[in-house]
């Protein structure tokens, strides 16, 4: 994982700058939900927040590393879509044909 982190942290100083953007709000907040960007948690930025984030030169760089971390580490999971998981196929199409666990009166799952 910390060698993951250091090649993304490379990525986003040598391959994006810190000028000013001239990038509708609104576009890229729609971009960014179309990447699959949905605020993950109650502690995240909201999709608004997280664009203003992007478009601040200051705060750029450390955004688009958590961008590219939140979209590797989705696309890593077992419940992603098999059309987006970084997973390989077998896996992700095995993980994806599981039925889901039936819930039983006075189980722990119901």
């Amino acid at each position: 994982m910390q060698d993951l982190n250091e090649m993304i942290d490379q990525h986003c100083v040598n391959y994006y700058h810190l000028q000013t953007l001239n990038v509708n709000q609104g576009d890229l907040e729609h971009r960014l939900v179309e990447c699959g960007y949905n605020s993950p948690n109650s502690s995240g930025p909201s999709v608004a927040e997280f664009a203003k984030l992007l478009q601040n030169p200051r705060t750029r760089t450390v955004a688009i590393h958590r961008f590219i971390s939140l979209l590797v580490l989705s696309r890593s999971d077992w419940r992603s879509s098999s059309k987006v998981s970084l997973l390989p196929s077998q896996i992700s199409n095995f993980c994806q044909s599981i039925p889901p666990v039936e819930s039983y009166p006075g189980s722990e799952e119901g």
